[in-house]
């Protein structure tokens, strides 16, 4: 669900479970605070601040049983100017035959397959563009309404975001030895010790398979040392797939919200 105004907050507050939606709220602006991902500045005279609006929505079945069952979104309403707060936007995502061959070779070989959230992953890319942003609605700080916060770091729905994200993803991999495939932008692979590793990236999912449970738990620390992650475990879902595997190692695919819809 996602409202464009502050029509939101109040009627979250209303809710019964307002408790939990209060609760996330203070939980994405303490990520956003602790992040440094803006400060306050007064206003240039030739720009025009951002709006920010709030999105929020549950999380599913497996996510709350690893935290919490409500996440908001700090989000920009789309007013961005393009030369000015954006310039380069594209950014990839992995291939469902990248995807599906991994399931393959990982079935075959006997692989772990470990999911990754890369929780806030887009506060994580520094702005080349300098953008300014009206103080989030009812968290505006006392005696300073009249500032805005000028960006540091991006932020959910900023145009460039998932590019930035996606650039600071790959300069950590690559310092580490991880090769970018040339088929696929978003299949990295390495070699430790003669055991291969491969990672997928979707945005802030990743995917991890290896034969080695050790070459996994280091990658697993090295994400954690550049990112706030949370390790969801063996691979359960993705992109709306329920996954399963079974004594043989084979995986099986099902989309049952899907099915269900229709």
């Amino acid at each position: 669900m996602e409202l464009q105004d502050s029509k939101i907050i109040q009627e979250a507050m209303s809710r019964p479970d307002k408790d939990e939606w209060k609760a996330a709220m203070d939980d994405k602006i303490n990520s956003l605070n602790i992040n440094k991902t803006w400060e306050l500045a007064e206003m240039p005279h030739d720009r025009e601040p951002i709006e920010d609006a709030n999105g929020f929505s549950k999380l599913s079945k497996m996510q709350m049983e690893i935290h919490a069952n409500i996440k908001q979104d700090w989000l920009l309403k789309g007013s961005q100017k393009y030369s000015t707060d954006y310039d380069e936007v594209f950014a990839p995502v992995v291939r469902p035959t990248t995807f599906r061959t991994l399931l393959v070779i990982a079935g075959n070989r006997n692989f772990i397959v470990k999911h990754i959230d890369a929780k806030t992953a887009f506060l994580n890319g520094e702005l080349e563009n300098v953008i300014y942003m009206r103080q989030p609605k009812d968290n505006e700080v006392p005696d300073k309404e009249h500032m805005v916060c000028k960006l540091n770091k991006c932020i959910y729905r900023l145009k460039q975001a998932a590019r930035v994200w996606n650039e600071k993803l790959h300069t950590i991999l690559e310092g580490h030895g991880f090769k970018q495939s040339q088929t696929d932008p978003c299949l990295y692979s390495k070699v430790v010790d003669n055991i291969w590793i491969y990672l997928i990236i979707y945005v802030n999912d990743i995917i991890i398979g290896s034969k080695e449970e050790r070459v996994v738990s280091d990658t697993i620390d090295l994400l954690r040392k550049n990112f706030n992650i949370i390790d969801l475990g063996n691979l359960r879902n993705y992109l709306g797939m329920s996954i399963k595997r079974d004594d043989k190692g084979i995986f099986y695919l099902n989309q049952p919200r899907y099915i269900k819809r229709k």
